[in-house]
């Protein structure tokens, strides 16, 4: 299996799907509804200067989470304008394929960079829990002092302590119990297949106290890091809301509920969270408009995430024979 996945037709044929993939779904997004499209061609005319400067802090943003990887990784010994690039490549497949799945994209094919399929999963739960945990912590700070209730905004920030809570178990705990379990096989009968699962296990735990020991020892850092990525973010956010001219509080529950849902399991370039949050903060304020504007800020961030992703995924596609690949 493993040696499919780095076969040289096999990644060929993968970019050529998903750079594919990423072109038609992000022209789709033109099939809006009349009174939508008019919106948005008023808001594109008026405020491309806005929506330029947007899209460049996003695609920022996913600078930034290179270097935070790079932080995290427990190998140093990595070509960072290639972690970079797939980097891009891994937020396309997110963008495109619904529930998060796109994250096996990420397990896959940065095992090279980080040195291992374990590693690899370390360091993506590592990411993973500095993102919920930063979002959260700002999220239930700015409802607690602008004391608006929402109940499906608290159902939200429940729903993202339960998944703060499994990340840290998988982080710190999971070893243990997994040391436990590699106890219980070693006694066992020797035999193939329990040979494999110890090494495997063996493996897994060693990527967990790795990453642990990296997470622990450059906590403070990556948490700074990890703020300046949601900052990015959550600035390409204000600068649509500037546009609604909202309340202040109402401004920044919306940025925040859209940043955490888009880490949350949900539909194609983050539908389905994006739009509720939406959707409820322009139910709080008596906002018809806002509706509009998720599809508008969808567009044109996610889209953008997806046009260049797919940019990159044919240039590979492309590339001629005799041009190394990531991994050779």
């Amino acid at each position: 299996m493993n040696s499919l996945l780095e076969h040289k037709i096999f990644k060929k044929f993968l970019y050529f799907v998903l750079g594919t993939g990423c072109i038609i779904y992000a022209t789709t997004l033109l099939s809006l509804e009349e009174d939508i499209f008019e919106t948005l061609v008023k808001f594109s005319y008026e405020y491309w200067y806005l929506i330029l400067s947007s899209i460049l802090l996003y695609l920022l943003s996913h600078v930034v989470r290179v270097i935070r990887l790079i932080m995290l990784s427990p190998n140093k010994d990595m070509r960072i304008r290639l972690l970079t690039k797939e980097q891009f490549k891994a937020n396309g497949v997110n963008l495109l394929i619904p529930f998060k799945l796109g994250e096996t994209y990420r397990l896959i094919y940065f095992k090279d960079f980080f040195g291992s399929y374990a590693n690899s999963l370390a360091v993506l739960v590592c990411e993973r829990l500095l993102d919920i945990l930063v979002i959260f912590s700002l999220l239930a700070i700015t409802v607690f002092v602008s004391e608006i209730s929402i109940n499906e905004i608290k159902g939200l920030l429940y729903l993202s302590l339960t998944i703060i809570m499994g990340l840290l178990f998988i982080l710190f705990i999971l070893d243990e119990i997994l040391d436990i379990i590699n106890q219980v096989l070693i006694q066992k009968e020797t035999t193939n297949k329990t040979v494999k699962y110890i090494k495997l296990i063996a493996s897994l735990i060693k990527a967990i106290r790795k990453i642990k020991t990296i997470f622990n020892n450059k906590i403070i850092p990556c948490i700074v890091i990890t703020m300046i990525v949601w900052m990015l973010e959550i600035s390409v956010f204000y600068l649509f809301l500037n546009i609604l001219e909202n309340r202040l509080d109402l401004m920044i529950i919306l940025a925040l509920t859209v940043s955490l849902s888009s880490l949350l399991p949900g539909g194609p370039l983050g539908y389905g969270g994006v739009q509720l949050s939406f959707y409820l903060i322009g139910l709080y304020s008596n906002n018809q408009d806002l509706m509009a504007y998720s599809i508008i800020y969808s567009l044109f961030i996610f889209g953008s995430g997806l046009l260049f992703a797919s940019s990159l995924f044919f240039l590979d596609f492309f590339k001629k024979p005799n041009i190394n690949f990531i991994n050779e």
